[in-house]
């Protein structure tokens, strides 16, 4: 192996000694540009790769997705000592790799490639999957995470990079279990009390804080709210917030300002692109609309 590097970020990195990310072959790695909250890291990167086939080990203490973005034109991998199989990146651009899990593989790849690294602390990493999940294509993922790095510099990242990292979570975890369970055995989910606390608590609700309104294990809670609505908890908890947003906007003593802030926005840009995405219009043309 040509090249040996080591996560440096928050969180638990118990086990640093044994922990590894290298890639074989020459060329270089330029990192484009990295994001960080309490909530998520995230790297951007961009290798130049002479070689067609570049050689892959992977461990890390930190629960791991990757996003590959493009030059890649496929890739072989195992995990845990699993045989190795084959994937297109067409359809299948990500994966993810609980903390500890080993990994290893190839990818073909032309003179560039590009790809994202999430990655999870450890406290919301327990709300993801416990085993790998590989070679999967996530339309709501990708286009939360490309959304969330046009908010980097805004005062709100820090909520929606939590917001994205469970709903992330989430769906990662509904992935792998989603045929575990019978929808007969899931817990029936405690809706109108779950639906009081979401629209009238001032914090944004943690999945933890939802479970324990509900009742419900956190993985019980993920599973009785897709089996209800079909949505991941905080698509659920995000509609369920703008729905009562928008009936406090009816009240014209309060500005869109102060219900931006009575949901736990600490932006208004942050809260406007929330309501944009339930109602399809922002917080002022729904205000200024008729009725």
């Amino acid at each position: 192996m040509s090249e040996f590097t080591k996560l440096d970020i928050e969180g638990d990195v118990s086990g640093r000694d044994v922990a590894y990310r290298a890639i074989s072959g020459s060329g270089q790695v330029a990192r484009q540009s990295t994001l960080t909250s309490s909530a998520v890291h995230i790297e951007f990167n961009r290798r130049t790769a002479p070689q067609p086939v570049l050689e892959w080990l992977y461990r890390q203490p930190v629960a791991t997705m990757m996003c590959l973005r493009s030059g890649f034109s496929g890739y072989n991998l195992s995990v845990g000592g699993s045989a190795e199989r084959s994937y297109s990146p067409r359809r299948h651009r990500l994966f993810y790799l609980p903390p500890g899990a080993d990994a290893q593989g190839d990818y073909t790849v032309g003179n560039t490639c590009s790809y994202i690294a999430v990655f999870f602390p450890a406290e919301l990493a327990e709300n993801a999957a416990s085993d790998p999940v590989i070679g999967f294509d996530d339309p709501a993922i990708r286009h939360g995470l490309a959304d969330l790095t046009n908010w980097s510099d805004d005062p709100g990242f820090s909520i929606m990079a939590e917001g994205w990292t469970l709903q992330t979570a989430a769906r990662l975890r509904l992935r792998s279990l989603r045929t575990a369970q019978s929808p007969d055995t899931v817990p029936e989910l405690k809706h109108d009390r779950l639906i009081e606390f979401l629209r009238y608590g001032h914090a944004v609700p943690t999945l933890g804080d939802m479970a324990q309104v509900a009742e419900m294990s956190r993985t019980e809670f993920m599973q009785s709210v897709w089996q209800k609505t079909k949505q991941t908890p905080f698509e659920y908890a995000v509609k369920m917030r703008m729905e009562a947003a928008a009936a406090l906007l009816n009240d014209r003593n309060l500005s869109i300002e102060q219900v931006a802030s009575r949901f736990g926005y600490g932006s208004l840009e942050a809260f406007s692109r929330a309501f944009v995405r339930i109602f399809d219009m922002t917080p002022e043309k729904y205000r200024a609309y008729p009725g």
